[in-house]
């Protein structure tokens, strides 16, 4: 009897949170599945010691880049609510704008009544609003396209004069250019049967094909190397993943199921399933061992075992053992994680300097990261998938 008694009062705290844990569950299953494009956040900006340096009230997130951020201000009346602030929260170039870009080599991409064009950080128009779509420069360059009322219509660069220097006549997917070069394919021509056009290469700064469309799919380069995949175009299962120079060759042959591009010198690869690391040379110095996984930034790379996120470091030694729900690349010497589905930093120790306390976040860019926060009523009526 007396064993019974203390038996029963082990499993006491146990039984009494039972019926707890059964209406937890219970609720959450009558709540109505969130299928918004974004979640409806109210955004702010922390330190990194995870202090509120500007109070949540903006309706989209950013980074700051080159000093400003743009963002959709408070107070302004969409569509046209985008505008520009500082790390003071004053703002710097007032809401009149649909959508807007960060900047990049000092200007920004910006969309008044549908058109694009770019701003200066004064905020007066350098290059007019007249493209139908546009991108950040990058390598002086900026992948836009004109106005012309054509449909699927295509790509070019302009200059900064806003003149077209590379006809638009591509499709770019990343529309950007590294080492010189951009992945692009042909526009789709008329009577061609649909997408077997479709292969890409690369084109040079002055628009001229230096390696020819021979790719289901082509990514940018990064340490001198570009991922390319070879196969089907339409067929997102089939191919194989391999690696090129800038000469256009296989230096790394296709035969990896998926991988991500090079990042301090090693690239993730996967096959069968699993993930591991390649060096230059194609040698796998990480074997696979890995369900998910995330490039290498400021020498650690997220990486994911049963279903809980580490970080290993460049030799594949675990420096931070796995027990986050979600992991994030380093930035500015701290990295994102998720633990009970809330956002947090730690540094590469793996010691938690910012609580997770954030429903959404960002990363580092200039000192400051956006987060986000839900409404408790949000999170009470809505599943959802919080974002990485």
């Amino acid at each position: 009897m007396k064993k019974a008694k203390v038996l029963f009062i082990l499993l006491l705290p146990v039984l009494l949170s039972y019926p707890v844990l059964a209406s937890a569950a219970d609720e959450n299953a009558k709540k109505e599945i969130w299928r918004g494009a974004s979640l409806p956040a109210k955004w702010g900006f922390i330190d990194k010691t995870g202090k509120l340096i500007i109070e949540p009230q903006f309706n989209s997130s950013a980074k700051f880049s080159e000093g400003i951020a743009g963002l959709n201000i408070s107070g302004a009346i969409p569509p046209y609510a985008g505008g520009y602030i500082d790390k003071s929260n004053k703002i710097v170039i007032k809401p009149q704008f649909q959508f807007q870009s960060p900047f990049r080599e000092g200007l920004a991409a910006v969309s008044v009544k549908f058109r694009w064009g770019y701003i200066d950080k004064t905020g007066a128009f350098v290059i007019p609003a007249q493209f139908s779509s546009a991108r950040n420069f990058n390598e002086g360059l900026a992948w836009a396209a004109p106005d012309d009322g054509k449909y699927d219509t295509g790509e070019g660069c302009i200059d900064k004069s806003g003149k077209f220097v590379i006809e638009p006549k591509f499709k770019s997917v990343y529309r950007i250019f590294s080492d010189g070069l951009s992945p692009v394919y042909v526009v789709h021509k008329e009577g061609d049967p649909p997408r077997t056009g479709h292969k890409h290469g690369y084109i040079d700064k002055t628009g001229k094909m230096v390696i020819e469309p021979a790719f289901s799919q082509a990514y940018p380069f990064y340490e001198g190397r570009a991922l390319v995949k070879v196969g089907p175009f339409d067929d997102t299962n089939a191919g194989l993943y391999g690696f090129i120079d800038r000469a256009g060759k296989m230096v790394i042959e296709a035969r990896f199921q998926n991988a991500l591009n090079f990042s301090q010198g090693l690239a993730a690869v996967k096959n069968a399933g699993k993930w591991g690391f390649i060096d230059g040379s194609g040698k796998m110095v990480i074997p696979p061992g890995y369900d998910s996984t995330e490039s290498f930034a400021e020498g650690l790379a997220p990486v994911s075992v049963a279903g809980k996120w580490g970080y290993i470091d460049m030799t594949g030694q675990m420096i931070v053992q796995p027990r986050y729900e979600q992991a994030a690349p380093f930035s500015e010497g701290l990295a994102k994680i998720t633990l009970g589905g809330q956002k947090g930093f730690i540094d590469n120790t793996g010691r938690m300097v910012i609580e997770p306390r954030y429903d959404l976040a960002g990363a580092f860019s200039e000192g400051l990261c956006t987060v986000g926060f839900l409404s408790p009523e949000f999170k009470r009526k809505y599943k959802y998938r919080p974002y990485p």
